[in-house]
């Protein structure tokens, strides 16, 4: 990630336009890998850079949860994300749990879990693997709960080939021990995604203190705009 590779703590007000290119490993426009024995924050965090990955697993927020609990809070990725194996995801591309980094075959650790809340995801996803999702690829072994509260999409936004899932989520893992409450509104509008143009859909997004109007009348992040 252009922040960190593996985090266990929180990481709040951070804006990245960066580009990474990267033939392995897991990769995320911010972090790479959560991995933690408890609660992590992650708000009003911003990608809006773009990533090239030529193997394994590709966020645009976060590459992957793979220990711990994660809530995500008014985070936005309008990055451009390029993968062509395993998962891609808009703002994580998966959820797996295992003890260390990249022990794919371990199952024990502190419970997973994942929140997504107050998020947009209106970057691009260019994907050939059969994972992936304008929100999540692919969700595994969710023991502490996952929840989708005003999640916002772009459908035209999301571009597969090959047999990926459509916009979305991405696959649920049957593996998932608790039941997956997804609450997504999808959006789709011609030419560019401006507020004067779905607006009515993004009600749920505070836009007098959280969310800005950035000079392409994108949705932005009020923080980094008053920078």
């Amino acid at each position: 990630g252009s922040i960190a590779g593996v985090c266990s703590g929180n990481i709040v007000n951070v804006y990245s336009n960066a580009e990474i290119q990267s033939s392995g490993g897991v990769i995320g426009g911010l972090i790479g890998e959560m991995h933690g024995s408890g609660t992590m924050n992650l708000s009003q965090c911003w990608f809006a850079g773009s990533i090239v990955n030529t193997k394994h697993t590709t966020g645009g927020i976060i590459g992957m949860v793979s220990q711990g609990n994660v809530n995500m809070i008014n985070c936005l990725n309008t990055g451009t994300l390029t993968g062509a194996i395993n998962s891609v995801g808009g703002m994580c591309a998966r959820t797996f749990r295992s003890t260390g980094k990249f022990a794919m075959n371990e199952q024990t650790g502190s419970a997973l879990g994942l929140q997504i809340t107050n998020c947009l995801s209106i970057g691009n996803i260019l994907s050939s693997v059969g994972w992936s999702g304008s929100v999540i690829g692919r969700i595994q072994h969710i023991q502490a709960g996952m929840t989708m509260t005003n999640v916002y999409a772009t459908e035209e936004s999301y571009k597969v080939s090959g047999t990926a899932t459509t916009i979305g989520n991405g696959s649920v893992s049957s593996g998932s021990q608790i039941p997956i409450l997804v609450k997504l509104s999808k959006i789709t509008v011609e030419g560019d995604v401006t507020v004067d143009n779905v607006k009515s859909e993004l009600n749920k997004l505070d836009f007098n203190l959280t969310w800005g109007v950035g000079s392409q009348k994108t949705p932005e992040l009020a923080w980094v705009n008053n920078l």
